[in-house]
């Protein structure tokens, strides 16, 4: 209770700092998945499979029109996206200051995820089956006995899980797609920061080179099984195995929150002037950020 005690310690209020939005986001994101996955997974569990006829029900029908806000509900895949850009934008904003050779962070990432994931699977496949009850839980049994005992839970632990196996309902823990994908865009965006540091304008160029072909992958991917570009979508799963795990759509997001710090005033430049054109720029910037997160979220996919 002491001024160097626990109590003192947890409630410290640090002194802001610029990048303390970042909490906001994190905070809402999460609240934003939470929400989507108390909508998805009992369908999942259920082997309710045609998630668009959950838009169809009575209840949801009446809530549509009474409560659009509902839609951001159905939306809640687009709040993975954040994960991604604050990712890469630590990861520059961060890297910028020191050099972190690509191979160490790799190793030292691996090195703080694996013991983490390796104890989350082996509960999940040698404790968490015998702990199940209820009418649901033959299938959730043998989901985790058949998935788990088929030779690819090695990936996830190697974290390729975003290449094998390709088709995610033959892996042991079909969630983990998230740590494959964060731990390629790990290794890309340190390769990326180097070459920036070195060659700053080959760097934008690699960058909108790779945005480029992975918004082409994704739209082909799109007319290709003729699907709506979200997960409640006629083509539910076409989207989730052919778009929502997959790095290509993903690849962007990323991009743009490790190139937000290369675009920022260094700190040897000072911070930028608080005039009337940088804040009437700044409101602008909001404005527009806002309505198109309003039209990926509100107007049908």
């Amino acid at each position: 209770l002491g001024p160097n005690g626990s109590w003192a310690a947890l409630m410290k209020v640090e002194p802001s700092r610029p990048s303390d939005c970042l909490n906001g986001l994190r905070v809402l994101s999460m609240i934003w998945v939470i929400l989507g996955h108390g909508l998805t997974q009992p369908l999942l569990v259920s082997g309710f499979r045609n998630a668009e006829c959950v838009k169809k029900t009575p209840f949801c029908l009446d809530a549509y029109s009474t409560n659009p806000l509902i839609d951001i509900l159905f939306a809640g895949d687009c709040g993975v996206d954040t994960f991604f850009f604050i990712g890469g934008f630590l990861l520059s904003y961060v890297g910028m200051s020191r050099s972190v050779p690509v191979i160490m962070g790799t190793v030292l990432r691996y090195a703080r995820l694996l013991p983490c994931l390796g104890f989350v699977m082996m509960v999940y496949v040698l404790i968490a089956p015998y702990w199940t009850f209820g009418p649901f839980s033959p299938r959730f049994q043998n989901d985790v006995f058949n998935n788990c005992s088929n030779n690819t839970w090695w990936a996830e632990l190697l974290f390729i899980s975003a290449f094998f196996p390709w088709s995610n309902p033959k892996a042991c823990m079909g969630w983990s797609w998230y740590l494959g994908l964060d731990m390629l865009f790990a290794i890309l965006g340190l390769a990326m920061l180097n070459v920036w540091k070195k060659l700053p304008v080959t760097a934008w160029a690699m960058v909108f080179i790779m945005t480029a072909a992975s918004l082409a992958v994704t739209i082909q991917q799109v007319l290709h099984y003729d699907m709506q570009y979200s997960l409640f979508g006629a083509h539910e799963g076409n989207y989730q195995f052919h778009l929502y795990i997959k790095f290509y759509p993903r690849l962007p997001v990323f991009f743009v929150g490790l190139c937000a710090p290369w675009a920022m005033p260094s700190s040897e430049a000072g911070a930028v002037p608080r005039s009337r054109r940088a804040t009437a720029l700044v409101m602008l910037g909001c404005l527009v950020a806002v309505a198109v997160g309003a039209c990926c979220i509100f107007l049908p996919a």
